[in-house]
């Protein structure tokens, strides 16, 4: 069974909350920072098999993140979940971040892009969105 912890960084509850649902609902365990300084120091006490990362937080942001993660060599994969438009993406470190998901998203993306780059959700999305309503994006 693939690594199922993903770590969570984001300033905003409701993001955060939206997020865990998500994930919680496929089986993925989240744990949650609420700044990149809190990232930093949760990322040093264990592994994860993914960060979804915001870019603007107070503290530290997560580019201090991505650079933390370079510096140290960490390899987890960090996919970008921001408001940030392509200016502010567009030179990020490709050797961490693997993907950016521009807010507001799909749903449906969100899981497809967190099963490509590290498949710790085991349903079949096809599936269930054969049977699904259509999601707003968020």
């Amino acid at each position: 069974m693939p690594h199922r912890s993903v770590l969570v960084v984001d300033d905003d509850e409701m993001i955060r909350g939206l997020l865990a649902t998500v994930l919680k609902r496929h089986g993925v365990v989240c744990e949650f920072a609420v700044n990149g300084e809190e990232a930093i120091r949760m990322l040093g006490e264990r592994a994860y098999a993914m960060v979804l990362l915001d870019l603007m937080m107070p503290r530290a942001d997560g580019f201090a993140v991505i650079a933390h993660l370079r510096e140290k060599g960490i390899r987890t994969p960090v996919v970008v979940v921001t408001a940030a438009g392509p200016n502010k993406t567009a030179d990020l470190d490709a050797h961490v971040v693997r993907a950016v998901l521009s807010k507001p998203f799909e749903i449906f993306h969100l899981i497809d892009t967190v099963t490509a780059l590290c498949g710790v959700i085991e349903i079949d999305v096809a599936e269930e969105r054969r049977g699904a309503t259509p999601l707003p994006p968020i």
